[in-house]
């Protein structure tokens, strides 16, 4: 079975990205770049790159999630990293997807981009973080 980690921008997975429902969603229907993942794939976790520049603790902070992960049951470390497509706009980008392929074990497939999915039809640089701008108005909740 797949065991996936997303890692995401700081920044906007805080402020922007509504509780990076986008990705879980894509994962959960194995849209985007998770339609190359088996049914029965499970996600482990979500880490972000740990704040701007992102190249200084991303190692760290993958460290910290498989201890986490390991704690509760080894065999549920991440056989698969996915790169949030919000990292995608960050200008640090080269260097976080770097160090997060050479921080990864030989059996660790990382792969770049999530889901390809913007709110309301916008652009790929929707994240005010990366340079976009969320013109969209937003209802919480309504049915």
């Amino acid at each position: 079975m797949e065991k996936v980690l997303i890692v995401g921008c700081d920044n906007c997975m805080i402020d922007d990205c509504a509780a990076c429902y986008p990705c879980i969603k894509a994962l959960n229907n194995k849209e985007g770049e998770f339609a190359v993942l088996p049914a029965d794939a499970q996600l482990v976790g979500l880490v972000s790159c740990g704040g701007c520049p992102g190249t200084t603790t991303i190692v760290a902070r993958l460290n910290q999630a498989n201890k986490w992960i390991s704690g509760t049951d080894a065999n549920d470390l991440p056989t698969k990293i996915f790169i949030g497509n919000c990292i995608q706009g960050c200008p640090n980008k080269d260097s976080i997807v770097q160090k997060i392929q050479d921080a990864s074990a030989a059996t660790i497939v990382v792969t770049k981009g999530t889901h390809h999915k913007t709110p309301a039809g916008n652009d790929a640089k929707w994240w005010p973080k990366a340079g976009g701008d969320l013109k969209t108005a937003h209802v919480l909740f309504k049915k």
